[in-house]
């Protein structure tokens, strides 16, 4: 990744994944350390689950983390940044795949 790459990707991510909230919320979510509860919520009910796994759940606060206190530093590695990518892509994917489709086209 190029070094603008590296700036601009995990406020891109925040964007697109405060997007997907808004549309699957109706605007009550934000994509902030302070709602991860309310999101954890929102998968477990969208994936018809009880729970999340305790490596879901720290996949999740590590995301918010990068699109959030990360997306204000050049602190951030591009392993961090890929992980993070990924685990979006993947949760939105398992979420609501006709939405994923819709993205990546």
């Amino acid at each position: 990744m190029t070094e603008c790459d590296t700036y601009h990707s995990s406020n891109s991510m925040r964007r697109v994944f405060e997007e997907f909230l808004q549309f699957k919320t109706g605007n009550s979510i934000f994509p902030q350390k302070s709602h991860q509860k309310e999101i954890v919520t929102l998968i477990c009910n969208s994936l018809d689950e009880e729970k999340m796994s305790n490596t879901q759940l720290t996949k999740l606060g590590k995301f918010l983390e990068v699109i959030n206190v990360l997306s204000h530093t050049d602190q951030r590695s591009n392993k961090e940044i890929i992980q993070s990518a990924r685990f979006m892509m993947t949760l939105i994917n398992k979420i609501d795949r006709g939405h994923y489709l819709a993205m990546i086209n």
